[in-house]
């Protein structure tokens, strides 16, 4: 919603683009179901499932597709600045934010390595769509994955 309206768009397209945006719709729609115990039948959950096995294969090929490692010379500070901030400012901050509501054992240690994940496909997806600049996205996703190799074990054994 922010990224829109500081990138040009109104309220009224923002509200329209988040409206129609189909992961909404599929969370109403499971939340719906899932609470009204209807069960959507083999046919429609096999049809899922085929689409969810194929949906990694295919967000790893379009993140290839728009690599280009030119790209990492011309923007190397913001991608360093980013790697930083993604996997190891947001491992410190979500710390200090479940050291301060008291959670532990699973809760602790999930939120933290969540918080140290890679950027995930979504922000390219995003970048795309909104005609941001999705080479240095992906730029980020590549360089955030391959720092997350040393990054994320270092932080699940400080945990």
């Amino acid at each position: 919603f922010v990224l829109i309206l500081k990138f040009g768009g109104s309220v009224k397209t923002a509200v329209k683009k988040i409206a129609l945006f189909p992961p909404v719709w599929a969370i109403i729609l499971g939340i719906s179901l899932n609470s009204l115990n209807i069960p959507i039948g083999p046919v429609l959950d096999n049809t899922i499932n085929y689409l969810g096995n194929a949906a990694i294969p295919l967000i790893m090929l379009s993140l290839g597709v728009s690599i280009d490692l030119r790209g990492l010379k011309r923007s190397k500070s913001a991608i360093i600045f980013t790697s930083i901030i993604k996997l190891a400012f947001f491992p410190f901050i979500a710390f200090l934010i479940v050291s301060f509501l008291g959670l532990v054992d699973l809760q602790y240690n999930v939120s933290i390595v969540e918080a140290a994940m890679p950027s995930g496909m979504l922000s390219l997806v995003l970048a795309i769509t909104y005609k941001l600049d999705y080479e240095l996205t992906s730029d980020c996703i590549l360089i955030n994955t391959v720092f997350s190799l040393v990054t994320l074990p270092i932080i699940i054994m400080l945990i």
